[in-house]
């Protein structure tokens, strides 16, 4: 876009190179969109909770005496 390209045509063109790594599937197909989705809610839950879960089983008073 720093050269003049339009918005449109960018996103043409990274679809389109998308669509070429994707065998047998089109990008813009609606299963892609909600499994993509999903993979990157689970990453997401995963990495938030696993360290929540972790920070809670430590106890207070052990905690502030590290520090």
């Amino acid at each position: 876009m720093a050269l003049g390209a339009e918005h449109a045509s960018v996103i043409r063109l990274v679809v389109g190179e998308m669509e070429t790594q994707l065998f047998g599937v089109k990008a813009r197909d609606p299963m892609v969109f909600l499994v993509s989705i999903g993979a990157v809610f689970t990453a997401s839950a995963a990495a938030a909770f696993l360290p929540a879960r972790r920070a809670a089983a430590i106890d207070p008073i052990r905690a502030l005496r590290h520090e």
